[in-house]
């Protein structure tokens, strides 16, 4: 990879930044940041929505960043069969 293309991946937000802070310092538990993000419990510092707060989250799983250590299969190769069109038809 070249160090342009390595540093654009790595680049991340303030958000990300802090959304990666605080999965380092509390770990990972879903259910903290879904539905709702539990920003006490996290000591998350970020005032964003929480729509903002979701859409950096899958941002820095679709850049590679945060993996999930025990999938068997990559995020791009899940094959969710007719339900892949109900999630992502327009409405």
């Amino acid at each position: 990879m070249a160090m342009m293309e390595e540093n654009q991946r790595f680049h991340f937000s303030e958000l990300e930044a802090k959304i990666l802070v605080t999965i380092d310092n509390i770990g990972w538990y879903a259910y903290l940041w879904f539905p709702i993000i539990e920003r006490a419990i996290l000591n998350f510092g970020s005032d964003a929505p929480e729509e903002e707060v979701h859409v950096a989250l899958v941002g820095l799983i679709r850049k590679g960043v945060l993996v999930d250590t025990l999938a068997t299969t990559r995020p791009e190769e899940i094959d969710l069969g007719p339900l892949r069109l109900a999630l992502w038809s327009p409405r």
